[in-house]
């Protein structure tokens, strides 16, 4: 179903209905909505509702979005407040589902929204109703107009009769195609003795012309009125019309008056211990004559004695001068609206303690037009201690989460910075070195590079924890993405005499929209881990299709190895963090044990799981199945090719850059790779020497780096910016967190080149300076 056409269904509907995305965006709602909810069509329309929620309530509401967004998608009824502009809180109830697309993916949340501030209101009523007799009479007289009424009409005549549906359900709790009426089962569906009463009140009906009007008892234990009207013809009664009402409802309340009227005493009683128990007291106050009155624990909440009179100014008291405007005003708007209001407050009783409270109110008014407020007061200073602490246990926790980013980011930037040193170095000594240097510097590359994966992982690690690992869509092409991994690998299984191959059906696309970073970081995990537990055979890649539409597919990944195997009762702790198949004392390979943590949360993100099938001494199979959408272009676009280092050499002759980098390391090392594409850069080793250069020169590039002394990089990127907007900005950082890049987005800075790098990384933030014209590189 197309979303116009759930809005024009949504446009019939008779009671609040909605119409959201599955970021919790609401994307329409209907007139009853705005009547019901107080709010416009604009004000709803996004994350607008969520504001309407009483702030207690948003917490559970989120999380129930987020629940039933994940499969199996249900969506269980919801109950919480929301604040109505003009008649305060109300209490409403939503009925929703997810509906899918064709693809049988999640598409929206469509439901609707109930007000049931009225069944709360009832249900205070009947609490109010235990305090006096005249409060459970207003109670029992506001419940009578509730009621569940069906239809009849007998042919006196044909004999023939007719029920309305809700008569059916009431008598017989069917519907009208389960069950043939007569007029004889609103008789035999009673009591005996009720029976006969129904049985003579239809006999006069029909013999003396005379209407008829009682209650009786269903066999169900129902409590039904039946109301009998005769039609004269002629002289003659000819039909008998009436209806039949389901009130068991209000002779529930009835019987709850006699009892109250027969045992007041005792119902005080039992109210004062109920009270003394829920900590809850029960109040009035009358805003025209003054008057208040309090239940027994109500006096106790407040520590005053009950031979003592309470007033309005006694309990004005108790509240801080603040507390006592505020309350004033609730007290006014809500006898002035007619609206109830929820309120919590601090107290200083007589006795000096100090508790918190929840005062409810509810407006009534009484015949002689006079507005009175009654509702409940609860002693919630334990709850509200319980709340408080956790608020500060949260905090702790909150403070701990900053201060662990903060100790990543500090050891992410002080263990890559002589990282990059290490790293760019080799990276030189790649470019030129004798054929004797060859082994020493490809050890060196490889023990550099395999600390830069222990970094990246811990970070990895860190972030899908946080919850801030998240996945980029672009264009992956799947055979090169794999052919990359195995050409990557395939000199390591050689190595080992391991048989390293990759197998796609044809069926799988040649093409999928996904992120070809964290695909790639996933099989990278998988096949090296293969490789590194695998002594001899084969370690297979492959790819098959599970299913394929015009818009999605499914398809399968499996890394299948020969090697030592994996015993049943650990296939699960494989993937926790920082646990690895062979104990410590045992231990034949390397490794920290983050790879398939980190590998499960990747594949989690693509809302799959992964699994596996191994068998100690026979070898392993790791598998999962991802969804991808499909591009929309009929095209295939073509793979890019990527430039060769060689081809761009001396190519950035002509660009000027200022580089500003306090680390004398790191500024041979990149100054030396600067140079092999023809850059010969200014250096500056602070904000103030870089101030200096840019006075006296142009400049089309400006390479900062972030933590300098007295003036940091993100000062000087905002004078640079300020003052020489000609002048393309470049921040060169160990410090890879993401707060670190959502700074920078904010600043409109976009390029960033991580320490350690590689030539090819800064050849590729070269080649993107070159595309938006900040230089035109030779040839």
């Amino acid at each position: 179903m197309n979303e116009q056409h759930v809005r024009e269904v949504l446009d019939q509907a008779p009671m609040g209905a909605f119409l959201g995305n599955l970021d919790g965006n609401c994307l329409y709602v209907n007139k009853e909505w705005e009547r019901m909810s107080g709010n416009s069509y604009d004000d709803s329309i996004g994350w607008g509702w969520f504001n309407m929620l009483v702030e207690e309530d948003q917490a559970a509401v989120k999380d129930v979005m987020e629940k039933c967004l994940r499969p199996p998608f249900i969506v269980p009824d919801q109950r919480f407040r929301i604040k109505h502009p003009k008649i305060g809180i109300r209490y409403m109830l939503v009925k929703a589902r997810v509906t899918m697309d064709d693809a049988g993916q999640p598409e929206h949340v469509i439901g609707y929204i109930q007000d049931i501030t009225e069944e709360r209101q009832n249900t205070m009523q009947l609490q109010a109703l235990a305090l006096s007799l005249e409060r459970l009479n207003h109670l029992l007289d506001e419940s009578q107009g509730i009621s569940k009424t069906g239809g009849w009409e007998y042919n006196v005549v044909t004999g023939e009769v007719y029920w309305t549906p809700q008569t059916y359900l009431i008598m017989v709790n069917e519907t009208p195609s389960g069950f043939t009426p007569t007029y004889d089962h609103l008789v035999t569906f009673c009591e005996p003795a009720y029976a006969a009463i129904l049985a003579g009140c239809a006999e006069r009906a029909i013999s003396r012309a005379e209407p008829y009007d009682c209650e009786i008892r269903h066999v169900q234990g129902k409590w039904l009125r039946v109301i009998g009207v005769p039609v004269v013809k002629d002289d003659k009664v000819v039909k008998l019309r009436g209806a039949v009402m389901d009130i068991t409802d209000r002779k529930e309340y009835e019987l709850m008056l006699k009892e109250t009227e027969e045992a007041f005493t005792l119902n005080k009683q039992l109210l004062d211990i109920s009270q003394e128990l829920n900590k809850t007291g029960g109040w009035e106050f009358n805003p025209n004559t003054g008057e208040v009155f309090w239940t027994k624990q109500t006096y106790a909440i407040f520590g005053v004695p009950e031979d003592q009179t309470p007033t309005f100014d006694l309990s004005m008291l108790m509240l801080s001068d603040a507390d006592q405007l505020r309350v004033a005003s609730i007290l006014e708007e809500s006898a002035r609206e007619k609206t109830e209001f929820v309120v919590e407050l601090f107290t200083t009783n007589v006795l000096n303690e100090r508790k918190w409270v929840q005062v409810i109110g509810v407006p009534f008014e009484k015949e002689n037009g006079d507005v009175v407020l009654r509702g409940a007061i609860m002693d919630i200073t334990e709850k509200k201690e319980n709340e408080l602490t956790l608020i500060r246990a949260k905090e702790k926790a909150e403070e701990a989460s900053h201060a662990k980013s903060e100790f990543l980011s500090v050891m992410s930037h002080e263990i890559r910075t002589p990282l990059n040193g290490i790293i760019g170095t080799t990276s030189l000594l790649q470019l030129d070195h004798t054929p004797q240097q060859e082994e020493y510097i490809r050890n060196l590359a490889f023990s550099a590079n395999h600390l830069l994966e222990l970094i990246n992982d811990i970070l990895d690690l860190h972030k899908a924890e946080s919850g801030n690992m998240k996945l980029e869509t672009t264009t992956v092409f799947l055979s090169e993405l794999v052919r990359d991994i195995v050409n990557q690998f395939r000199p390591v299984a050689a190595a080992r005499n391991i048989r390293l191959v990759s197998e796609i059906d044809p069926g799988v696309p040649l093409i999928v929209l996904g992120d070809a970073l964290r695909l790639s970081q996933v099989l990278n995990n998988l096949v090296s881990n293969a490789i590194t537990y695998t002594n001899e055979g084969e370690v297979v890649i492959s790819l098959r299709p599970v299913s394929a539409g015009k818009e999605t597919a499914v398809i399968h990944f499996s890394v299948k190895d020969t090697g030592i195997g994996i015993p049943r009762e650990l296939h699960e702790t494989v993937f926790e963090s920082f646990r690895q198949v062979q104990p410590a004392s045992t231990r034949k390979h390397s490794g920290t044990g983050l790879g398939l943590a980190i590998t499960k949360r990747l594949v989690g993100l693509h809302n799959s799981e992964i699994f596996l099938k191994s068998t100690p001494g026979e070898g392993s199979e790791f598998y999962f199945d991802i969804t991808f959408n499909l591009p929309v272009q009929k095209r295939l676009p073509v793979p890019g090719k990527d430039a060769t280092l060689a081809g761009y050499e001396k190519k950035f002759a002509g660009l000027k850059m200022l580089f500003v980098e306090d680390n004398y390391i790191n500024v041979v090392v990149a100054k030396g790779q600067l140079e092999y594409f023809g850059i010969q850069p200014d250096c500056a080793q602070n904000a103030h020497e870089a101030m200096a250069l840019l006075r006296q020169n142009h400049y089309d590039v400006a390479l900062l780096d972030l933590h300098m002394p007295e003036i940091d990089g993100y000062t000087l990127a905002e004078t640079i910016m300020a003052q020489y907007p000609d002048t393309h900005i470049i921040i060169f950082t160990a410090d890879i967190m993401s707060d670190v890049r959502v700074r920078l987005a904010k600043m409109n800075i976009h390029d960033v080149l991580n320490k350690p790098f590689m030539p090819r990384e800064m050849l590729d933030i070269l080649l993107k300076v070159a595309r938006e014209g900040a230089f035109k590189p030779a040839g």
